[in-house]
């Protein structure tokens, strides 16, 4: 079951468009802390994954078909999605901000063969919203600035600082 006041938060994500965040929220709830990989079958599967055109894996899976999962607790509902839903951001806007400067690289060439006036801004824009004016480098850094007005605002609704151990 979860916390009550978990749907003052979920309603508050659906109200400002992120509705995909309000549902990981629900699923990291319900699913509870979900065991990582050991360190050695990432290792296999990413050296596995670098190779061109393998004929088998050969990785031993039995640890993953091991994994489980704790509950969270009840009394950690709210702790717990104040410190996702400010991770989960912080993360959509670093990548963001990354995907940004990769197509800048593109676009524009490196860094120094040109000057920043003659450098294309560049937009991330979606392709199945019609005249979608994009997201542009001036938008992610105050996104970027809000993410910390945001933090000091869960902080105040869950009634303690933000502990990224709990995720």
């Amino acid at each position: 079951m979860l916390d009550q006041r978990i749907f003052d938060l979920l309603n508050t994500l659906s109200a400002a468009g992120v509705d995909w965040l309000a549902q990981e929220v629900v699923e990291g709830l319900l699913k509870g802390h979900v065991a990582e990989e050991p360190v050695g079958i990432l290792r296999a599967v990413r050296a596995q994954t670098s190779r061109q055109y393998q004929d088998s894996w050969g990785v031993d899976y039995a640890a993953s078909e091991q994994s489980s999962s704790r509950p969270i607790p009840a009394e950690l509902h709210v702790d717990w999605a104040a410190a996702f839903v400010s991770r989960r951001l912080e993360e959509t806007i670093a990548l963001m901000s990354l995907a940004a400067d990769r197509l800048d690289t593109i676009i524009n060439g490196p860094e120094p063969r040109k000057s920043v006036e003659a450098r294309i801004e560049t937009r991330l824009a979606r392709s199945d919203i019609p005249d979608d004016e994009g997201i542009t480098r001036s938008r992610i850094e105050q996104a970027r600035h809000g993410i910390s007005a945001l933090r000091v605002a869960l902080e105040a609704w869950c009634g303690s600082p933000i502990n990224g151990d709990l995720l």
